[in-house]
C-alpha cells in the first residue's frame, strides 16, 4: 500500500534486511520488533537514517474491520495505525514423507537438494515448494522440469 502505513514484524537480519526493500515502496515504514531489538547498532542507525522507525514494544494482537488492518496493539494496551504488515512466517512441511524416506531437510526445513534437484537419498528427486522459499510458479516449473530430466538420465545411464 503506497505511502501508507507500513510495518514490518520481525527483528535482526530479516529485519533490517526487509526493511531495504519494503522502504522502496512507502517511506511511512516502522519496524516491529515485538520486544528488545536484535539488530545490531550499525543496522539501526541506517535503518533509523533512511527514517524507518524501530518499535521494540511486544505485539498483542492485530486489530482488523473486516479483514482489513487497522492497528497493531501492544501489551501495555496502546496501538499503532497500520494498513499494511509484512513478515515471515515459519516453514514446515506438509507432509513428512521425504523425512521418512531419509532425506535431509535444511536449517530452515526444506528438502535439501543439489542443481539436479536429488536428494540425499539414491533415487528421490525433490522441487518446488517443498524445495525452497522462493514460492512462485516459474520456480516450481523450472525445478520441476530439472528433477524430470535428470531423473530420466539416471534411468538411461542406468539401463546404457
Amino acid at each position: 500500500m503506497k505511502n501508507e502505513p507500513t510495518g514490518i514484524l520481525g527483528n535482526g537480519e530479516y529485519g533490517f534486511e526487509f526493511s531495504k526493500f519494503i522502504l522502496n515502496w512507502t517511506p511511512n515504514l516502522s519496524l516491529y520488533t515485538s520486544g528488545r531489538s536484535a539488530l545490531t547498532r550499525e543496522q539501526s542507525r541506517l535503518v533509523e537514517k533512511h527514517q524507518v522507525r524501530i518499535i521494540e514494544k511486544e505485539i498483542r494482537e492485530l486489530e482488523h474491520t473486516n479483514g482489513y488492518l487497522r492497528n497493531l496493539v501492544f501489551t501495555d494496551g496502546s496501538r499503532s495505525a497500520i494498513k499494511a504488515v509484512y513478515t515471515k512466517p515459519g516453514f514446515e512441511q506438509n507432509s513428512r514423507i521425504a523425512e521418512e524416506l531419509g532425506c535431509k531437510l535444511t536449517d530452515e526445513g526444506y528438502i535439501e537438494t543439489d542443481q539436479s534437484q536429488k536428494t540425499s537419498v539414491p533415487g528421490i528427486y525433490a522441487f518446488g515448494d517443498s524445495t525452497t522459499p522462493l514460492r512462485t510458479l516459474s520456480v516450481t516449473v523450472s525445478t520441476g522440469a530439472t528433477a524430470g530430466m535428470m531423473l530420466n538420465k539416471e534411468f538411461v545411464l542406468e539401463r546404457f
